[in-house]
């Protein structure tokens, strides 16, 4: 792992994360679930299953439902939809990681597109919405943020799903967008979303202790549990946000 890169990267991380070339590198560089995740994949096995169990508590009942990935990355939450049943429209904006999808995901019930959220032009088309850290990624400002809601909005059928795993912050941890969860939550109700629930995870100092290097299993799951704790006793100290909401 090349720290200084790393360090870098983050430092000019509102510059490169939003643009395709830097997910694009990023495919070619790292693999499996690394190449939307973190550098760690064990600890990225153990994410893998905590989100698709808070998916479930949410939109489990997926059969022949139409959803859109948007931001699916490699694919893995786009082949989870699509074996439970769903109908899904996948897209992302870097065109390596979509062609790895393609690749290792291919599926009858997943058509994929190069494509950002910012250029989603469909209506009242889908069930469900689904985002995992697009928004704080692809979006610098609150204008766009707006103009993303809108979009994903747009898409939506009446009484629509929308359920977002989104890095949220105003504080340090902020990828590109820069903003506090309440204000996040506030766009979403002013553009006619009604926010049902919003859950933490990632307990955010294990995820930065664990996350950037290869670290056995062993050692890696006993950390994260540790951390799944301290995220009870501490409100708010998820990395991660899950928004459910509906249209």
């Amino acid at each position: 792992m090349n720290l200084y890169k790393m360090y870098k990267d983050r430092k000019n991380r509102k510059k490169i994360y939003s643009t395709p070339n830097y997910w694009d590198t990023k495919a070619e560089h790292y693999n499996d679930k690394s190449v939307s995740m973190w550098p760690n994949n064990n600890l990225n096995v153990l994410y893998d299953v905590e989100q698709k169990e808070l998916i479930d508590s949410f939109i489990n009942d997926l059969k022949d439902k139409y959803i859109i990935d948007i931001g699916c990355g490699t694919g893995r939450m786009s082949q989870y939809f699509a074996h439970k049943g769903a109908i899904v429209y996948a897209i992302d904006f870097s065109e390596k990681s979509i062609d790895i999808a393609k690749q290792q995901n291919a599926n009858k019930n997943i058509t994929y597109q190069t494509l950002s959220v910012f250029q989603l032009d469909y209506t009242k088309h889908f069930d469900i919405a689904f985002t995992w850290g697009v928004l704080a990624i692809a979006c610098q400002n609150e204008t766009e943020v707006i103009n993303a809601i809108k979009k994903i909005y747009n898409s939506l059928k009446e009484g629509g799903e929308l359920l977002m795993l989104e890095p949220i912050h105003s504080s340090f941890l902020h990828r590109v967008l820069k903003m506090d969860l309440n204000t996040f939550l506030g766009l979403l109700e002013n553009e006619g979303f009604k926010v049902v629930a919003v859950k933490q995870l990632n307990f955010w100092p294990i995820r930065i202790l664990l996350s950037y290097f290869t670290i056995p299993m062993f050692i890696t799951k006993p950390i994260y549990w540790i951390g799944q704790y301290l995220m009870k006793l501490f409100p708010n100290s998820g990395d991660y946000k899950l928004i459910y909401a509906k249209k």
